[in-house]
């Protein structure tokens, strides 16, 4: 298990002690691992995920937010021709629109 992204001490103090509370009361939280103790403070993924590419699935919302504002104002900017066409094909792609032939 490793976080997604770079963690303070005061974050690793917030887990220790967590942790330290859900060990003493396993009758009131029952088994709490510690990668559910750490998902609380911070996003973690296993050893053997691609840590990139688990940072794009995790940002994949923010992205597709920002393109869409990109997309509901493409005539204020003055972008290529094929880039406002990628950017329009993509989020229709995720949105599920079909092409009305």
């Amino acid at each position: 298990m490793k976080p997604l992204y770079p963690i303070d001490n005061d974050v690793l103090e917030h887990i220790g002690a967590a942790a330290l509370i859900f060990m003493q009361n396993l009758d009131v939280f029952g088994q709490v691992t510690y990668k559910q103790c750490c998902s609380l403070f911070t996003d973690v993924i296993g050893d053997d995920e691609d840590i990139h590419e688990a940072r794009i699935i995790h940002e994949a919302p923010v992205m597709y937010k920002l393109l869409s504002d990109i997309r509901d104002c493409l005539t204020d900017y003055d972008l290529p021709s094929d880039i406002e066409a990628d950017i329009r094909e993509l989020l229709d792609r995720i949105d599920c629109v079909e092409e009305q032939s």
